[in-house]
């Protein structure tokens, strides 16, 4: 298998070394994307991050934190997956840590803490 990446090498900078120090909205490593106008956005338009370094997205690490729709685990319960479904999982992703609304009336404390040493910002 041949597997041909667009870019340069990169040098080993911080940026590129220290997860989140990469400014992905103006680097030799991102190609410039801009996304068309977005409806539900009242037409606006933003900035579409992609790597154009070879290595790709690793090299790029934006570090997105995301956790899925409870009905994709609950669904991999029920293909016979016992413990994977989301009231299973919930706990672990609690003890991950503290998501930080800016607006603390929005945090569900259902599904976040309110005390974490890991914070997702």
């Amino acid at each position: 298998m041949l597997v041909i990446e667009y870019g340069p090498l990169d040098q080993h900078e911080p940026a590129v070394i220290v997860p989140g120090l990469l400014n992905l909205t103006s680097s030799p490593y991102l190609f410039n994307l801009t996304s068309i106008p977005q409806r539900g956005l009242k037409n606006r338009t933003f900035s579409v991050p992609a790597a154009a370094v070879v290595g790709g997205g690793t090299v790029v690490n934006g570090m997105f934190f995301d956790r899925g729709a409870a009905a994709d685990y609950d669904a991999w319960r029920e293909l016979g997956n016992p413990g994977w479904g989301w009231d299973d999982l919930l706990p672990y992703f609690k003890r991950v840590g503290l998501f930080n609304f800016n607006d603390h009336n929005r945090q569900n404390k259902y599904y976040h803490k309110t005390v974490s040493d890991i914070k997702v910002e």
